[in-house]
């Protein structure tokens, strides 16, 4: 009378494996948080671009200012005083940032450009808009 069905302990065994890395893995997409300018107008410009990403991504990251075509592409006149932004990836664990730097004082009250982001599985172009208050 011991008619009981065999479970099999290897299909549980992979169901569970499934789940637990279904729960543990991290999403692996960069994503480039909203700008934050910290400086005013007639000021050398700071901004803080947050990032979210792995270390691996982190790592690999590069950024820099967009190709003429990119400009074009996005319908932006690529003026030459882009050309002193200053584009610093900051590792930090906790806070992963771009920051965004001029050595001299902007004074434009609005810049706007492209950035590419390139890290070792894609790369993003990005159009930011920077309102700097007097």
């Amino acid at each position: 009378m011991k008619n009981r069905k065999r479970r099999h302990p290897s299909l549980w065994l992979g169901i569970m494996g499934v789940c637990l890395l279904t729960i543990s893995l991290p999403a692996a997409a960069l994503t480039v948080g909203d700008v934050e300018v910290k400086s005013k107008l007639n000021e050398p410009l700071k901004a803080v671009i947050p990032l979210t990403a792995s270390d691996a991504e982190l790592a690999k990251l590069e950024v820099k200012l967009g190709s003429a075509d990119a400009f074009r592409r996005a319908g932006l006149e690529m003026d030459k005083s882009l050309y002193a932004l200053k584009f610093r990836i900051i590792r930090d664990a906790k806070a992963p940032h771009i920051l965004l730097t001029t050595e001299h004082s902007v004074r434009e009250p609005m810049l706007e450009f492209v950035m590419t982001v390139r890290w070792a599985r894609g790369r993003m172009l990005r159009q930011v808009a920077l309102f700097l208050s007097p």
